[in-house]
């Protein structure tokens, strides 16, 4: 969704998610489908994550790119810290 913020959530979301589950989405989390991506709140993508992570099989998630995101781990003792350049 973040690749191109500038289009309206309905269309990034229907992407990932059937067009009921959109709306039922838009729903639950008072998003509005026609406002572009960038305007969505912190909550609402958090909410849409939660989702897709329930309703959409594994394979259908979105690929990370490794040229957006590239994770480094470095381990501290027992924790492992993760950084995005």
């Amino acid at each position: 969704m973040l690749h191109f913020p500038d289009l309206p959530a309905r269309t990034a979301l229907k992407k990932i998610f059937r067009k009921q589950q959109v709306r039922e989405l838009s729903e639950k989390s008072g998003l509005k489908l026609d406002n572009s991506v960038c305007t969505m709140s912190a909550q609402q993508f958090l909410e849409c994550f939660v989702e897709m992570l329930k309703v959409v099989p594994d394979k259908f998630h979105p690929k990370k790119s490794k040229s957006v995101l590239s994770e480094q781990r470095f381990s501290f003792g027992e924790s492992v810290v993760f950084a995005c350049t």
